[in-house]
């Protein structure tokens, strides 16, 4: 964080270190077929876009931007594709999830742990379920309860976005029985 409690910095260097590894597959996409493109990619800079990516990817997508066109432009040239096509068939292709999507994934996981009771005892109070708010009955009663937002670093929290994108998932996702399965079903359905 910086000294106005933004990612910004941050962002810039991780974009800084994506910039060059994109220079380093480049140049390697004259010789190398898509499964070493692949390989370059998952070791030069997924790590940098996944890398407590549940942090600091809770921004205003003005801050993320520079990032995205980044990631967009390595699936481009590893697909050996216009400058201008369309990403999101590029994505599906290649089968690797877009950072909007890289950031859903570990909030889920995040989520599925912390309900599931996996998480170090200092998370345990964190969030509730709306049945413990109130007591009446309602068909979101097992849901996690939304808390106020009345800033943008409040709405841009773990505590915030980890709810609103948990609660929305589908039951059948909700309700896996271990963290593998459910990041499995939870990437599968981030993919479709």
């Amino acid at each position: 964080m910086d000294e106005n409690l933004t990612w910004k910095s941050h962002i810039h260097n991780v974009a800084r270190k994506v910039s060059k590894a994109i220079g380093i597959i480049y140049k390697s996409s004259f010789c190398l077929d898509n499964s070493s493109l692949l390989i370059l990619y998952f070791s030069l800079i997924y790590p940098y876009l996944f890398y407590w990516v549940s942090i600091w990817a809770s921004t205003y997508p003005s801050n993320l931007r520079r990032l995205i066109t980044l990631q967009k432009g390595v699936i481009r040239i590893m697909l050996r594709s216009a400058f201008d096509a369309h990403t999101d068939p590029l994505f599906k292709n290649l089968k690797i999830l877009n950072l909007g999507s890289i950031y859903e994934l570990q909030i889920g996981k995040f989520m599925y742990q912390y309900r599931s009771g996996l998480l170090p005892y200092s998370f345990n109070n964190m969030l509730s379920v709306t049945h413990q708010v109130h007591s009446y009955g309602t068909r979101s009663s097992e849901f996690f309860h939304l808390p106020q937002c009345r800033t943008n670093i409040r709405n841009f929290s773990i505590s915030f976005q980890g709810p609103k994108f948990f609660n929305s998932l589908s039951s059948e996702i909700r309700n896996v029985t271990s963290t593998a399965s459910f990041c499995c079903k939870l990437k599968a359905f981030l993919l479709s």
